[in-house]
């Protein structure tokens, strides 16, 4: 409960005062002398003293000055409580001595209560504000940040220490100093910073208005922001240099391409030409002059054509190949599992076809070129029809598995299989694990299906073992909105 000394030299007040403020919830004591009065506030420990200034002979602004004069009782509110004949420079004399309040007789008695219910809701409204300075000023002051509060005329009435860190100087030299720098409201300021060591640094300022000690003030932090300018001053110069250094890579790209595509060229017309001559002449041999040739000579008629064969198909693979470097990818929603039936019916005859146990299962839309795909399937379908024709009776799956965000591809078959140990040169060009008698092809095949697949952004992979078969897997991204890569 809230205590009230009330101090008055008659009785009747006294008594009045008393009853009226116990009914309302306060403790009270009532004193008629200064010397008792005196002792009371370490007694009794008012938190609100009610004076009349005249007590007989003595004046009840000695205990006022006495209150306020003194800092353990900072905390206890005067009210000066007196009759209508005291004069105004008495009013003012009291309230300049730190009066809280000044009251003047004859008062109605609820008006009096309502008084001083208000004189303590105003202290204890001074209570929390001064607990939320106290506890601002204590932020402010541990802020790693530079604060300074400066007034309104521009000088710095409050740092830290991390202001005195930041401008090198004591927070005694930073007192009552203009602050100097244009005061931005409502956003970020880049400063340059003056410090009293003369080093360059730059500050990061951001400022809010504030009351300070019932004053105007504004609240400035600044945070040192030179090691990050710095930073950024050398990424840009990084960059820059990057930049540089591939405009020179794609200069060098575009030169590699262009020698790529004189080399297709080549290819496609120098060594395909003298290719056509030789197989002409071979076939013009042997129709013109076979019944000449000896067993021997068509023996070697043959594997001129054969092997001249065996060249064109290996340039055309290599041709494609390069091709594929520079293609672009056109990517729609594909009908695989369609697509697969369409391959396998052109990589087959209907004899062979019979002979296949061809099992595909439930395949998800592929989001890609149709086209290139189809290359995919039917370089793989190839493949597992290649090395399962061997077996009594071939199998061949095509099956589908969706992840979050890719489908995943596989065609096993029932084939010769391979080490598991070889599993990183099956996608390499030109890599074969079984010698070209046993198995034809150009070794490209495989390498062309994975160079198709990583442009669509998916990936390859084989599982094997020999004798046992193989199973060739590539997985593709679903679709995500873009129709051209």
């Amino acid at each position: 409960m809230n205590k009230i000394l009330i101090v008055d030299d008659e009785t009747h007040h006294l008594n009045i005062y008393a009853k009226v403020f116990r009914e309302s919830g306060y403790v009270t004591l009532g004193v008629a002398d200064l010397k008792t009065a005196f002792g009371a506030l370490d007694e009794f420990q008012p938190d609100l003293v009610l004076l009349d200034i005249v007590l007989g002979n003595e004046s009840g602004f000695d205990l006022l000055k006495l209150i306020k004069s003194n800092e353990k009782y900072k905390s206890v509110y005067v009210v000066i409580i007196t009759g209508i004949k005291s004069s105004a420079d008495d009013q003012a004399a009291g309230l300049e001595m730190g009066a809280d309040g000044f009251l003047v007789r004859p008062l109605a008695i609820r008006e009096l209560v309502i008084r001083i219910d208000a004189f303590f809701r105003q202290k204890r409204t001074a209570e929390k504000l001064r607990k939320s300075e106290a506890s601002f000023r204590k932020l402010i002051e541990k802020n790693p940040d530079a604060m300074l509060i400066v007034n309104s005329d521009g000088k710095i009435i409050f740092a830290n220490p991390a202001a005195a860190d930041l401008f090198k100087a004591e927070i005694d030299e930073l007192q009552n100093k203009l602050f100097g720098y244009p005061i931005v409201h409502g956003e970020r300021t880049e400063i340059n910073l003056v410090r009293h060591d003369s080093e360059e640094a730059i500050g990061e300022m951001r400022t809010i208005n504030i009351d300070w000690e019932d004053k105007a003030a504004v609240l400035i932090s600044i945070r040192d922001i030179t090691d990050r300018k710095r930073t950024e001053a050398a990424l840009k110069v990084l960059n820059e240099d990057l930049e540089s250094m591939i405009e020179k890579r794609t200069e060098q790209l575009r030169l590699s391409i262009s020698e790529m595509e004189a080399f297709t060229y080549t290819i496609s017309h120098d060594l395909r030409t003298p290719l056509r001559a030789i197989i002409g002449f071979s076939r013009l041999v042997a129709e013109e002059h076979g019944d000449k040739l000896n067993d021997e000579g068509k023996i070697l008629i043959s594997d001129i054509l054969r092997n001249t064969k065996k060249m064109t198909q290996l340039i055309e693979d290599l041709l494609e190949f390069s091709r594929l470097g520079t293609k672009g990818v056109y990517k729609k929603n594909v009908d695989i599992k369609n697509l697969f039936r369409q391959v396998f019916f052109d990589l087959t005859d209907e004899t062979s076809r019979s002979s296949i146990d061809f099992r595909i299962g439930e395949l998800s839309h592929a989001y890609g070129d149709s086209s290139l795909l189809k290359q995919v399937v039917s370089n793989i379908l190839s493949n597992a029809l290649k090395f399962s024709a061997g077996r009594k009776s071939p199998v061949i799956e095509v099956e589908c598995e969706d992840t979050e965000d890719m489908t995943i591809y596989s065609v096993s078959d029932n084939g010769v299989g391979f080490d598991m140990k070889y599993s990183g040169k099956i996608y390499g060009v030109f890599s074969r694990l079984h010698k070209e008698s046993e198995f034809e092809g150009t070794g490209v095949g495989l390498a062309i299906a994975q160079r198709i697949i990583l442009k669509h952004g998916g990936s390859v992979w084989a599982e094997s073992e020999e004798d046992k078969g193989a199973k060739f897997f590539f997985s593709l991204p679903k679709s995500n909105g873009t129709e051209m890569k």
